[in-house]
């Protein structure tokens, strides 16, 4: 059984994308001195996740949309690095959204 490296090339970079949104992020979040656990960060995170949800949702629905027209053609991989990075900017863009907004 051979495995073909060059197959996994797109899963690979979208792990590599999501690896470094999410690295930045903790960064800058350490470097903020805000607190990890209160009220409000549970109730922003939780607005930010709810949202995020809905955007993979979206995403998805796309996908399958242009599956079903035969508009788009995506292998399992294709589709994993499409989302990762998507699930990833808006976890972190809505949560910065809603931290700059007063709840």
């Amino acid at each position: 059984m051979t495995v073909d490296i060059f197959e996994y090339i797109p899963l690979i970079i979208g792990m590599e994308i999501g690896s470094l949104i999410a690295l930045i992020y903790i960064i800058r979040r350490k470097k903020s001195g805000e607190p990890e656990h209160d009220e409000r960060t549970e109730k922003v995170t939780g607005k930010a996740a709810r949202s995020t949800i809905i955007v993979l949702m979206l995403v998805l629905l796309t996908i399958l949309g242009g599956d079903l027209l035969s508009l788009i053609k995506l292998e399992a991989i294709e589709m994993l690095a499409i989302i990762i990075p998507i699930l990833l900017i808006s976890m972190v863009g809505f949560v910065s959204y809603y931290n700059s907004k007063e709840l």
